[in-house]
């Protein structure tokens, strides 16, 4: 049970973390959404891009303005970031 509720805390301070990270590089919805996928998993672009239900082409956009928000230029920069 302990064990629950820890798993819980960590979820809530996950989803906050991320809004307040979203919040601070002016993130849309959808860049949120991309962003999360891309530091929380570790999923192919194309995989990604099922999930989320958009092409390749609109995630790679998508991903694009992230790392123009951010300075980076990867996906690593992105961890590096997101994990300060």
């Amino acid at each position: 049970m302990e064990q629950l509720i820890t798993n819980a805390a960590d979820v809530v301070d996950e989803k906050e973390r991320l809004r307040k990270f979203s919040e601070v590089f002016s993130f849309t919805e959808r860049e949120s959404e991309v962003f999360n996928c891309l530091v929380n998993t570790e999923d192919s672009i194309q995989m990604i891009a099922e999930k989320l239900y958009v092409s390749r082409r609109t995630l790679e956009r998508h991903i694009s303005a992230i790392y123009e928000k951010t300075g980076v230029k990867s996906r690593v920069g992105l961890l590096n970031l997101y994990n300060k």
